[in-house]
C-alpha cells in the first residue's frame, strides 16, 4: 500500500512522464514499480495519455480520493 500511496503522491498535484514518475516515486525496484503503476492503471487510479514520444501519467477522482484516504488532515 506505501508504494502505491507514493505513486499517487507523487503526480497530486502535477502529471508526470513514466520517467519523472519512476523517479520520484523512489520505489528501486523496476519490476515492482511496474506493478503497482499496472495496478493503478486497472483501478483506475490513474490514467496514460501518449504525447509525443512520451506517456504522461496523471491522477484520476479515484486516485485523489484513495490518497485522501490515508493522508492527515492538514487543516
Amino acid at each position: 500500500t506505501l508504494s502505491l500511496l507514493k505513486l499517487l503522491y507523487q503526480i497530486r498535484n502535477n502529471c508526470m512522464t513514466f520517467s519523472d514518475l519512476y523517479t520520484k516515486s523512489k520505489i528501486r525496484m523496476k519490476k515492482s514499480f511496474l506493478n503497482y503503476l499496472h495496478l493503478c492503471l486497472d483501478y483506475k487510479f490513474i490514467t496514460k495519455k501518449p504525447v509525443g514520444p512520451n506517456v504522461i501519467y496523471s491522477i484520476t477522482e479515484n486516485g485523489t480520493t484513495m490518497l485522501d484516504l490515508f493522508m492527515k488532515n492538514r487543516d
